[in-house]
């Protein structure tokens, strides 16, 4: 199965279809490896209609999905600027709430896993998005605040 995802990724925009329904699907619900791989090959698509759907997958449950999900949506670097904003700025919420959550009670152990799972895979997402650098996610809110309504591609 997870062959078939990648191979089914390397298909580009013929694949979307047949990739978004096996995202989630029951059989292999709850195979994290083969979810992961779906939505890795989600964005090898580089289809733009699956943006959508890779963007709510940044709300999904398992942070390792989560994950893939900024993974698939860095895979739209070159893709147009509208594009590269809408993921940008569903990672960036994704990112932001999940600090909140870690942050705002620093007991609570599962909201510190999700966070450390999601963190790094979405700041890495981001910086190819935005062909920007920052490391912390204050620093990105903040980019994004004076950013959000520019070209990002005009100094490039």
């Amino acid at each position: 199965f997870r062959a078939s995802a990648v191979a089914l990724g390397q298909m580009g925009s013929d694949a979307t279809k047949a990739i978004t329904k096996w995202i989630g699907a029951k059989d292999h619900k709850k195979d994290i490896p083969v979810q992961s791989d779906l939505i890795h090959a989600l964005g090898k698509t580089k289809d733009k209609t699956a943006v959508p759907d890779l963007i709510g997958l940044l709300e999904h449950k398992d942070a390792p999905l989560v994950g893939a999900a900024a993974d698939a949506l860095a895979e739209f670097a070159d893709a147009d600027l509208e594009t590269r904003k809408k993921g940008f700025e569903g990672m960036l919420k994704v990112l932001m709430s999940a600090k909140g959550a870690k942050d705002s009670n620093l007991n609570d152990g599962i909201a510190r896993d999700r966070y450390d799972t999601i963190a790094s895979p979405i700041i890495t997402s981001l910086t190819r998005l935005s062909k920007h650098d920052e490391r912390d996610p204050d620093k990105w809110q903040n980019w994004w605040n004076k950013n959000k309504g520019k070209n990002w591609d005009e100094d490039k």
